[in-house]
């Protein structure tokens, strides 16, 4: 995904071991903008998902999310790790359906990628 050009530093956010499979380049810790939510490898000093958006979930779990946000970007080429991200988030008491249309409604939030038409895609094939 092409950085963005917001005028606005993306968030450091730490990835636990279990997510970093689904990480850019496997990054322990990755970048997320707060506006339009593009995900990069790379940062320092993470700070808690929360603080991007209080719609992620509390924990490790939100960080999973910041990176459902990665994956999305191109379903054709994630989709299995979409599923795969998608079902632990799940396993671990997360809506994901809810948590991305609370994210989408958010007026301050203006996402790089087509979130309702990823959203219909993901009820398709989960």
């Amino acid at each position: 995904m092409p950085p963005c050009d917001h005028d606005v530093t993306a968030l450091p956010v730490a990835v636990p071991n279990q997510f970093r499979k689904y990480a850019p380049e496997q990054a322990g810790v990755v970048r997320q903008c707060p506006i339009c939510f593009r995900v990069a490898s790379g940062g320092s000093d993470p700070v808690s998902p929360q603080v991007i958006t209080d719609h992620y979930p509390s924990g490790e779990a939100g960080s999973g999310v910041v990176l459902l946000f990665y994956l999305l970007d191109s379903i054709a080429s994630n989709r299995s790790e979409i599923q795969q991200l998608v079902s632990e988030l799940e396993h671990a008491g997360v809506d994901v359906f809810s948590t991305l249309s609370r994210i989408n409604r958010d007026p301050d939030i203006n996402p790089a990628i087509d979130l309702d038409r990823r959203i219909r895609h993901l009820e398709q094939f989960l």
